[in-house]
């Protein structure tokens, strides 16, 4: 068997575009998005299996890490974007080096992923004072009320009430 050569033109190479046609390796994705699949279901990572990674990342966050936790945190959200603590621990990565903005919008993408998650609220809560967006701050707060209805234990909703208050109480001290 001899060397396959490309297909000349007068001095430019070209490629032979009909050997590609009828090639369409998006099957896999159109199966998985169809399938509401996320990448911890192809990749048979459990959420077990992936804590390791996390407690991992919140090691790099507190040795300073920043960077590697922020990526470490980002790869995790990519994998499984629904466990709201990647999206916290992303948000905290994000505070660590001051950017204010991305580590809110992580931290609202935990509230989406949990809407009871009281700690997603108070680190919203607190780049809110940051950025002295208190209007946002008191929208998070209804917010958490609101999602109040949807707890399953009478405990569960005095936590939540007590924590309502304590946010209340902190977005009025800072609050000019």
């Amino acid at each position: 068997m001899g060397k396959r050569r490309s297909p000349k033109v007068r001095g430019k190479k070209t490629v032979r575009s009909e050997r590609f046609s009828g090639v369409d390796n998006t099957d896999d994705l159109d199966i998985v998005l169809t399938g509401n699949k996320i990448f911890s279901d192809i990749l048979g990572f459990s959420d077990d299996e992936l804590m390791p990674l996390y407690d991992h990342a919140i090691q790099m966050l507190y040795a300073q890490r920043i960077e590697d936790a922020k990526t470490a945190f980002s790869f995790l959200t990519k994998i499984n974007p629904y466990l709201a603590i990647f999206w916290v621990g992303l948000g905290l990565a994000h505070t660590a080096e001051g950017n204010i903005s991305a580590a809110f919008t992580a931290f609202l993408m935990a509230l989406t992923m949990d809407p009871l998650m009281i700690e997603a609220y108070e680190y919203a809560i607190d780049c809110c004072i940051e950025k002295e967006d208190f209007k946002q701050a008191e929208s998070l707060v209804k917010q958490l009320a609101g999602a109040v209805k949807h707890c399953t234990s009478s405990a569960e909703v005095k936590v939540i009430q007590h924590q309502i208050k304590i946010l209340e109480d902190k977005i009025a001290l800072k609050k000019p």
